[in-house]
């Protein structure tokens, strides 16, 4: 589980890392608006962030619930 948060968590940085180099290209369309305002950025981050953990989260829990001799049995 915490290699995939790990990855969803690279990608998050990358793209606001990306957001903030592409708001040059979308300045002149933006009315009243930071290009660059933290609290945008922030919010859409850990929202992310969050989905992201709870995309993994989900599998994990429903993988401990099944017995391991079952599991092997099955293959």
């Amino acid at each position: 589980m915490c290699e995939y948060l790990g990855l969803a968590i690279l990608g998050v940085g990358i793209g606001v890392f990306g957001g903030l180099w592409l708001t040059q290209l979308v300045r002149a369309q933006l009315y009243l608006v930071d290009p660059r305002d933290p609290w945008t950025f922030g919010i859409v981050a850990a929202t992310l962030a969050i989905i992201a953990f709870v995309a993994t989260l989900l599998p994990a829990v429903r993988a401990t619930r099944v017995d391991p001799v079952e599991a092997l049995r099955m293959e």
